[in-house]
């Protein structure tokens, strides 16, 4: 019986908020980025209007482009004994998959360093021809997108998550 291990990258995987950290990281206001997501939070403001909100935050930065992205995202090291881990199940025949409330060039960085070729994403990042950030689609209730997530994966692996 093949089996599979799912692992989330924020807080597991890696002991960072990707998206606090890439706001740091790219020389954005974190502050600011809690307060639009406590707005999000407490539906105060609309999640398309955080979303435009945060992005001109990044975009401020200078550094709103798909090189300093995936620059940052390789950087960033994995929790200790993450690779250790995955390469053990790996070896003991599970399946490993990556379901991730984080953005889709994060999780494709993780995906990499973990060789790990499943994974999925609730936030998609729009670059334009010239690679700059000029949009992202970002799904506010995580819970049901990861379960709808891990349920296509399953159903994608001929796995039968009751077993």
């Amino acid at each position: 019986m093949t089996k599979a291990v799912i692992f989330d990258i924020d807080g597991t995987l890696s002991e960072r908020d990707s998206w606090l950290q890439l706001t740091g990281d790219l020389g954005g206001s974190v502050d600011e980025h809690s307060r639009i997501f406590k707005q999000l939070l407490e539906d105060r403001v609309s999640l398309s209007d955080a979303e435009g909100k945060l992005l001109k935050v990044w975009q401020a930065t200078g550094n709103a482009n798909r090189r300093s992205f995936q620059r940052i995202f390789e950087s960033w090291p994995l929790r200790e004994g993450s690779q250790e881990l995955v390469e053990f199940l790996k070896e003991k025949g599970f399946i490993i998959c990556i379901i991730t409330g984080s953005m889709d060039l994060y999780a494709e960085a993780v995906s990499k360093k973990l060789d790990a070729p499943f994974y999925y994403f609730n936030a998609e990042l729009i670059w334009d021809t010239e690679g700059n950030l000029i949009d992202f689609n970002y799904t506010k209730d995580q819970a049901s997108k990861k379960l709808e997530q891990f349920q296509q994966f399953c159903r994608e692996q001929n796995l039968n998550p009751e077993g």
